[in-house]
């Protein structure tokens, strides 16, 4: 048997998991927003890191620091994985 409490608990409980949710997705999109075009093994051989920053920063990127043919996947796994809490937050606020 569960004990009473109020509706506006449930409420307050949404909210502030709402709170901590919208800072892990700024967080994770940060992360996650980032460029590469240091070419096909990150040395930058084809052209100018300065080309990089301009085209990144014209898409509203930043240059991947250190990159080879990939930007490095633990960026993805860490918004995928934020996304995943954030679904699981949903399940637990169910009022049904």
């Amino acid at each position: 048997h569960a004990e009473p409490t109020t509706l506006g608990l449930k409420f307050l409980g949404f909210s502030e998991e709402t709170k901590r949710n919208i800072k892990r997705m700024k967080v994770a999109k940060d992360a996650v927003s980032v460029g590469k075009l240091s070419g096909p093994v990150g040395t930058y051989s084809n052209l100018e890191p300065e080309i990089e920053n301009y085209v990144c920063k014209k898409l509203g990127l930043k240059p991947e620091n250190v990159s080879t043919q990939i930007i490095p996947r633990d960026r993805h796994s860490q918004f995928l994985t934020t996304l995943a809490i954030i679904a699981s937050s949903l399940t637990r606020n169910d009022f049904s």
